[in-house]
C-alpha cells in the first residue's frame, strides 16, 4: 500500500514483508537507518523496546512555498513506527498532520492534509498551491519508504559491508 492516502485527512505508507534477518539483526538495521536518516536520532525516538519489537519515531518535515511575494514555510509532524520479528519487518507511516503555518511574524492555517483540496479559507492558498505543497511532501515521506525498504532489505547490512 505504499504511498497511498485514505481518507481526506491522513496519508499512510505501510508494507510489511520478509527479509532473511533475525530479529536482533532487523532492529540493529533499523535502528542505524534512523541514526543516518535523522541527524538528531534520539530527539525522534518516542519509543524504543528491543524486546517487543518496535521502535516509534516522531519525524517532523518543513515545506517551503513562496506566493504573495513572500516565502510561506508549513511545518508537519508524522509517526514512523518500525516492527520487527524473525525474518519479517513492517514500516507504518501515518498521523500527518500540520503543525504551524508562517509567513514573517504570521500565522496562516493549519491546513489538512490530504488528497483533496480544502478550500482557499481552509489552505490559505490556491488549488495548484496546495496540491504542489502537499505532494512535495507526500515525496519526502515515500523516499523515507522507499529508503528504508531497500536498506532493510540488503542482505548484508551497509555498516558491515566495508
Amino acid at each position: 500500500m505504499s504511498g497511498m492516502c485514505y481518507g481526506q485527512k491522513d496519508f499512510i505508507w505501510e508494507k510489511i514483508d520478509s527479509v532473511p534477518k533475525s530479529k536482533s539483526q532487523i532492529y540493529s538495521d533499523t535502528k542505524l537507518f534512523i541514526a543516518e536518516e535523522w541527524k538528531s536520532a534520539q530527539s525522534v525516538i518516542q519509543n524504543d523496546d528491543k524486546d517487543a519489537g518496535i521502535v516509534l519515531i516522531k519525524g517532523a518535515s518543513t515545506q517551503n512555498i513562496f506566493f504573495q511575494l513572500n516565502d510561506h514555510i508549513y511545518s508537519f509532524y508524522y509517526t514512523i513506527s518500525f516492527y520487527m520479528k524473525e525474518n519479517k519487518y513492517r514500516i507504518l507511516i501515518n498521523n500527518v498532520y500540520c503543525y504551524s503555518g508562517r509567513c514573517g511574524n504570521y500565522e496562516w492555517p493549519k491546513m489538512d492534509c490530504s488528497d483533496s483540496y480544502p478550500g482557499f479559507k481552509n489552505a490559505g492558498m490556491n488549488e495548484n498551491r496546495y496540491f504542489t505543497l502537499m505532494n512535495n511532501l507526500k515525496n519526502e515521506l515515500q523516499a523515507i519508504f522507499n529508503s528504508y525498504i531497500k536498506f532493510i532489505s540488503s542482505p548484508i547490512s551497509p555498516s558491515k559491508d566495508w
